[in-house]
């Protein structure tokens, strides 16, 4: 028996595991998978002008060097759990909030030590916007990887002000 690698795209990968689904959902049920992978290095998005993802989870990525998300204009869930200390968290550009529910607003999960970095701050200055009648950004606490604790970053920031 031999093996030979195969070139396919996400879509079709996705839809091996969950070929009763869309290939958008199956998609984004793998896409939910990739976490607690301590040797991946590098994530590569499509070069496109805009990305749009139901679901971005970065947790227990020990290696993770690259991953360029700043093209990513809408998401609806995004997780982000322990990542190395020298990884260059850049948040998206984020300028579509829609979910299919209706609502308007990204959810948004992190560990402490992410919340604690510069670059998540001035991500939920930006974005959070409690109160103002227009909500962008929403608050979870729920991680993927049992090895992270969500962190309740919407408490810490009303410690803040």
């Amino acid at each position: 028996m031999s093996f030979h690698p195969i070139s396919m795209k996400k879509s079709e990968l996705a839809l091996l595991y969950f070929p009763d689904s869309t290939s958008a959902v199956a998609t984004n049920r793998l896409m939910r998978w990739i976490y607690d992978c301590p040797s991946l290095k590098e994530i590569k998005l499509p070069k496109k002008d805009e990305l749009k993802t139901c679901f971005l989870d970065l947790e227990c990525l020990d290696a993770l060097e690259t991953f360029d998300i700043s093209n990513l204009k809408m998401v609806k869930n995004l997780i982000f759990g322990n990542l190395p200390e020298n990884f260059n968290l850049v948040y998206p550009e984020l300028t579509v909030f829609y979910s299919p529910e209706g609502r308007s607003a990204t959810s948004f999960c992190c560990s402490e030590s992410t919340f604690n970095r510069e670059s998540t701050k001035t991500f939920l200055d930006r974005y959070y916007t409690k109160g103002t009648g227009v909500e962008k950004l929403g608050f979870s606490i729920s991680m993927s990887c049992n090895k992270n604790d969500g962190y309740n970053w919407r408490k810490a920031l009303k410690k803040k002000s």
